[in-house]
């Protein structure tokens, strides 16, 4: 493979076969589909490190550990994904849809999550400083332990998400939160929570 070559269904299923888990720098068909539970393949601890993925369709792909420091996720379908462990530092995931997509322990520092959809997510202990959550929807999402610091939770939905022990210092916020979660909110840290 050269750099900057596409990927496609074809050849991620035969470099798989051959045991290659590296598309560093390589660039994702917008058409690409890889159903990796059905062809029995997963991503774990992939080096997709600045890889193009824009819209691609990796519904619960098993991307535990991968390396995507720089990825361009920007669109893409990443429902009930296993991400847990995964370097997503700098990640542009702009309007990503996350929903449900478990990413405990995963580094997302500095990460572009504008508008991305993580309801339902699983981001406990997760590395979210300064992460961009502008207009991102964490509905019901578990933030439990969660390091935010300095990040950007401007407009986000957080309505029921649990936020128990999280770091939210210096946090940048007008969030959409319950009665229980403003009151817990500025009971436990510094912050206030504007309407």
């Amino acid at each position: 493979m050269r750099k900057g070559e596409v990927i496609t269904k074809e050849l991620v299923v035969g470099r798989l076969r051959e045991g290659f888990y590296s598309f560093s720098g390589f660039r994702v068909n917008r058409n690409f589909r890889v159903d990796l539970e059905k062809i029995g393949f997963d991503l774990r601890e992939a080096d997709l490190q600045k890889a193009d993925l824009q819209k691609a369709d990796l519904q619960r792909a098993n991307l535990q550990k991968a390396n995507l420091r720089g990825a361009n996720l920007w669109k893409a379908d990443l429902w009930k994904a296993d991400l847990r462990e995964a370097d997503l530092q700098r990640a542009n995931l702009r309007e990503a849809n996350l929903r449900e997509a478990d990413l405990r322990k995963a580094n997302l520092l500095k990460a572009n999550l504008w508008k991305a959809n993580l309801r339902e997510a699983n981001l406990q202990k997760a590395d979210l400083r300064k992460a961009n959550l502008l207009k991102a929807n964490l509905r019901e999402a578990n933030l439990q332990k969660a390091n935010l610091r300095k990040a950007n939770l401007w407009k986000a939905n957080l309505w029921e998400a649990d936020l128990r022990e999280a770091d939210l210092n210096c946090v940048f916020f007008k969030t959409l939160v319950s009665k229980e979660q403003r009151k817990h909110i500025m009971e436990e840290t510094d912050l206030f929570v504007v309407d």
